[in-house]
């Protein structure tokens, strides 16, 4: 059995969209997914087979398609820092808000209306849950699709969703609110249901919250912070996508790269480098240097001068010092390169921009690597 956890975390669920379509592409069949706030309507559409329409939605989202607010008018709330010229706008937000006891969530209950499908989500062979915190009773609500009463899930997963600046109303005479103050990474529900877990997390500075059965569960986290968890906005939706695409890819086949996404060469390969350029430096040196001393000696030097990981190993060394090169020379990020491409990239933007003999050591790196392909493709 594999299951699939989806976190909270509003705004940045744009991620989940992005992680989910690249684990698709790479074969993964879930038995069951759960998840916790946007982590929970994420789940839904796709248990319904509709991740290409959630695509579609978050890629137009704005603020109006959650809370009943003017767009431009909460992106300056958001946004700009306070002013005199801009204090009594703020203000005049802030008391509309709280006279009306919250934001209205009108727009999206309208929109849980028109995308969630419960009769196509029972009647999936993959087991949905959520979580949502019942604070009239205080208690915690952990439970499955097949569990709830006819016509109840899309109450829950707006219960789950329910955020305190949202404008409460009871549902069944309860208020539910969101799950994030219970489980916002509710990975516990499926240890004991599945063989193999996938985590999706959205926040880029939480530590993976260390659980029972630890070895069965694929992490998926971004390295970056998205966005704001109310920044509710096309662009961050497209970059929260696009990173939840190429994490997954980094995380399943083992990218090197902490900026980029790159394939590691063999073994074979990376000692030709290495020996190379030894070969190289060998000359510059005024004591005879043995390799072992290069390897032992020479190159940790050079990692510690340059403040490189110490724990790298020789592929992810060579990958962090063309990194801090590509990221220069403002080289194309969301690609999956061959390790060998990425090179041939970096060298091209060297001599298109005229920067040849500038970087002395990553060019000794990219040309070595140059003719140590054309060897071994001759």
């Amino acid at each position: 059995m594999k299951g699939l956890v989806l976190e909270g975390g509003g705004a940045k669920g744009s991620y989940q969209v992005g992680a989910y379509k690249a684990l698709k592409e790479l074969g993964y069949e879930f038995d069951y997914i759960v998840g916790t706030s946007i982590g929970a309507i994420n789940g839904a559409m796709f248990v319904q087979g509709d991740e290409d329409l959630a695509e579609e939605v978050w890629q137009d989202i704005k603020y109006s398609t959650v809370i009943n607010v003017d767009n431009d008018k909460v992106k300056s709330f958001l946004n700009e820092d306070l002013t005199i010229s801009n204090f009594m706008e703020k203000v005049g937000l802030i008391r509309e808000v709280i006279s009306e006891g919250g934001f209205d969530t009108t727009p999206f209950k309208n929109l849980l209306d028109s995308y969630i499908d419960e009769e196509k989500i029972l009647k999936s062979d993959i087991k949905f849950g959520l979580v949502t915190v019942d604070l009239t009773n205080r208690k915690p609500i952990e439970i499955f699709a097949d569990e709830m009463k006819p016509g109840q899930l899309k109450k829950y997963i707006y219960g789950s969703s329910n955020l305190p600046v949202f404008k409460q109303e009871p549902i069944d005479g309860r208020y539910l609110i969101d799950g994030v103050f219970y489980a916002n990474n509710p990975v516990e529900m499926l240890l004991d249901k599945c063989d193999e877990v996938v985590d999706i997390l959205l926040y880029h500075d939480r530590p993976f919250r260390r659980v029972k059965d630890l070895e069965k569960v694929t992490v998926i986290c971004p390295k970056i912070k998205i966005t704001e968890v109310l920044n509710f906005t096309k662009e961050s939706a497209e970059l929260g996508i696009k990173l939840g695409y190429y994490d997954t890819y980094k995380v399943i086949n083992k990218l090197l790269g902490q900026d980029y996404y790159i394939k590691a060469p063999d073994c074979e390969f990376t000692l030709k480098i290495i020996y190379n350029l030894y070969l190289k430096r060998k000359k510059s040196y005024l004591e005879e240097v043995s390799f072992r001393t290069f390897l032992e000696k020479k190159i940790p030097d050079f990692i510690s001068k340059n403040k490189l990981n110490q724990k790298a190993d020789y592929n992810e060394l060579m990958v962090d010092v063309l990194e801090k090169l590509a990221l220069r020379l403002n080289l194309e990020k969301f690609k999956i390169y061959d390790f060998i491409e990425f090179s041939q990239e970096i060298l091209e933007k060297l001599e298109e921009n005229n920067l040849v003999g500038f970087y002395p050591t990553e060019e000794d790196l990219l040309r070595s690597i140059t003719n140590i392909n054309k060897e071994m493709v001759l």
